[in-house]
């Protein structure tokens, strides 16, 4: 199994000034190897992400295991391995693996296990879009004159009687991310559950059966006259009319995100949809979703098929528009959990009205794992929740 995290070098800079996350996380040895470089944090960094990719490839997280049981040893040219201690190598079975490391900007990236090596150099560019385009001002700074429709209008299409709560969360992150104004498109007759529950978005009521959306052109059409982008798919649950809807959308002047519930509508019968269309789509399955989409899991086939974004959602992220590929690994276990994927797609749409849709995956996988990493640690791995997770974004 392969292990991979990413650490930011400033956080590690200012764990450093406190001598108990020295003691703590690092042996005899590696503090040794850390004055022997000089101080230089970027060493510090390299080998703490290295010890995260370690657990993570052994499934153990740091409960059983502590920091100091893994051992960063590099030989006579600087190659790294990991050493695991006795009590450690008892408890997993394994006594040392194979690491690879490297860094770019503030970030420091590691992988544990079979062709490390190659992993982080195919993420090597990947680094570099983190370094540059992730913290670039002027993606964030909000201009001192403008209005909310500067930022993006987001509507988000989803929810059910039996799934209220996944477009919600969907709608915050887009807030959350930065989009100016975000309507939420819920069944009608849900109208009451969701007045109770929504302060900073706008709703819409779509027309339904049963709880069920179905499909209205003219519904979608004011939609559609408004939006810069539409996410649908959250709390759909399986609904017959909800291919519909997405073919109509696909073709519309407008950025179309489709996740969950869209997914596994589309995939019921793909070919429908493998047709020109005017929408700048994308698809955000995770690896269940992925293969009902493309059963021989042919990641650029399904892109150049659908013309369109995919961004395949697993511990490390694969993203392709058919022919540039990249891969993100800000993921944390602390994801796995119901609504980190409502979240993704949210800071997705948000990332679009800044960025063309390859660039915005990129920068919403790196926010949704920054925003999961801090979460974890002031909570741990396994306590936080979506709202946690929404909380910390930033």
């Amino acid at each position: 199994m392969t292990g991979i995290d990413l650490v930011k070098i400033s956080r590690i800079a200012l764990a450093a000034k406190r001598g108990a996350f020295l003691q703590r996380a690092f042996t005899d040895k590696e503090r040794a190897y850390y004055l022997e470089k000089g101080e230089k944090i970027e060493t510090l960094a390299g080998m703490y992400a290295a010890k995260e990719a370690v657990v993570k490839a052994l499934g153990t997280g740091f409960k059983s295991i502590r920091p100091d049981d893994i051992e960063i040893i590099h030989d006579g040219n600087g190659a790294p391995r990991a050493v695991l201690s006795q009590i450690a190598a008892q408890k997993t079975g394994v006594s040392k693996m194979e690491v690879s490391i490297t860094h770019e900007g503030d970030f420091a990236f590691a992988v544990a296990g079979p062709e490390c090596e190659k992993i982080t150099k195919s993420a090597r560019e990947e680094l570099r879009y983190a370094a540059t385009c992730c913290n670039e001002p002027e993606l964030w700074q909000r201009q001192l004159i403008s209005h909310k429709g500067d930022y993006g209008r987001i509507y988000v299409i989803g929810g059910s009687a039996e799934m209220t709560g996944a477009p919600l969360m969907c709608v915050l992150a887009a807030l959350k991310a930065g989009a100016g104004l975000v309507t939420l498109c819920v069944p009608r007759s849900l109208a009451a559950v969701y007045q109770q529950k929504t302060l900073q978005n706008t709703l819409l009521f779509m027309p339904d059966n049963e709880g069920k959306i179905i499909f209205d052109s003219a519904v979608l059409d004011e939609i559609c006259s408004r939006a810069d982008a539409v996410v649908i798919g959250m709390g759909m649950g399986k609904n017959a009319e909800a291919g519909k809807i997405i073919e109509y959308l696909m073709q519309k002047d407008i950025t179309l995100i489709v996740d969950a519930d869209g997914l596994n509508a589309m995939a019921a019968d793909i070919d429908r949809f493998a047709v020109p269309h005017a929408c700048r789509l994308i698809l955000t399955p995770h690896i269940g979703e992925f293969l009902r989409l493309q059963p021989d899991s042919d990641f650029l086939s399904l892109a150049r098929r659908l013309s369109c974004v995919v961004m395949k959602k697993s511990a490390v992220t694969e993203i392709t528009d058919g022919y540039k590929t990249t891969a993100t690994a800000y993921g944390t276990p602390t994801l796995s959990k119901g609504g980190s994927g409502d979240i993704l797609a949210g800071i997705t749409a948000a990332m679009t009205a800044r960025l063309e849709p390859f660039e915005a995956c990129i920068k919403a996988s790196y926010i949704l794992g920054r925003a999961a990493k801090t979460a974890e640690e002031t909570l741990g791995e396994n306590s936080p929740t979506a709202e946690d997770i929404l909380k910390n974004i930033q």
